[in-house]
């Protein structure tokens, strides 16, 4: 029997994100290298602090604080891109897909804004560049619309993208908490983004709705092009009225095609859902994304 090949992984960021790659990487190796016929490796891993105490124990020989150096080392078969931000994490983004590389990142805004780019000069240089993980959580959404369903023109694409902020309706809608006294509860729990905005505004969902526009029809749409509201002006009152007449309040993604007319609307906004639709269900902090297409109908994930 011939040996296993090694894929070598290098890890660019070490926090949350990064840690918990590491952990799942180890807790389900097994399993791993038997579905993927080859050995995992984490080569090397990108931390900003040296001498930082950390939960995971990282092998000496393994930890560096030079990014660019591990990006060029031509052992790594694979770049895990998970610094966040738009500055140092494009440079490397762009370094590696030039060397032909694999990239794999959940940096939604990142793809958002220099994705059509990204994505040609892994084309151009024969590298890959994966992003999953960057739209709904762990729904395999982008993968269900490249693959399961890439015989279907979509219609209409809906959906809850931002945990925390569906996290702060449903205790509102449940508890008859005001907004504040929910959002200082998602706070405590971690559940909201340093930058706050992101969650409460609308921004971090309407960037994975940029992407999903993108591969359902091939466009890139800016975010000044779309309509983009959060949750902040939402209260107690607009939640129990909605609810008196059957419905509930979602901030939902909704990507809308008219095809006859050649017109694509993206937006981001509260609504009204009535509650027998199967993501006025989706509570708490999960995501749920609905698809419409013209082969199969809809699938709800």
């Amino acid at each position: 029997m011939s040996e296993k090949r090694t894929i070598r992984i290098g890890l660019l960021g070490f926090g949350v994100v990064g840690q918990g790659v590491w952990k799942n990487i180890e807790k389900n190796r097994i399993a791993l290298e038997y579905r993927l016929g080859a050995q995992l490796d984490i080569t090397e891993v990108v931390v900003k602090n040296l001498g930082r105490e950390r939960e995971v124990v990282i092998p000496p020989k393994s930890i560096s604080d030079d990014a660019r150096r591990v990006v060029d080392n031509p052992d790594i078969d694979i770049v895990c891109e998970l610094m966040g931000g738009k500055g140092e994490a494009l440079e490397l983004t762009r370094r590696a897909l030039e060397q032909g590389k694999i990239v794999v990142t959940a940096n939604k805004a990142l793809i958002c804004e220099h994705g059509e780019e990204l994505f040609e000069i892994a084309r151009q240089k024969g590298g890959h560049y994966f992003y999953e993980a960057s739209v709904a959580d762990g729904i395999p959404i982008i993968k269900t619309i490249r693959e399961a369903l890439v015989a279907n023109r979509f219609k209409l694409i809906f959906g809850i993208l931002n945990g925390t902020s569906n996290y702060i309706l449903t205790r509102m809608e449940r508890e008859g908490l005001s907004f504040e006294a929910t959002l200082g509860d998602a706070r405590k729990l971690g559940y909201v983004e340093a930058d706050e905005a992101l969650d409460l505004d609308g921004i971090d969902a309407a960037h994975k709705a940029v992407i999903l526009a993108y591969l359902a029809h091939g466009k890139w749409v800016r975010l000044d092009e779309i309509i983009c509201e959060g949750i902040r002006e939402i209260t107690g009152e607009d939640i129990e009225i909605a609810a008196q007449l059957g419905y509930k309040i979602k901030l939902l993604a909704v990507i809308a095609r008219d095809f006859e007319a050649n017109k694509l609307s993206v937006r981001l906004h509260p609504a009204l859902i009535s509650k027998k639709e199967v993501i006025a269900g989706v509570d708490e902090v999960y995501n749920g994304v609905s698809v419409t297409g013209d082969v199969v109908g809809t699938t709800v994930l």
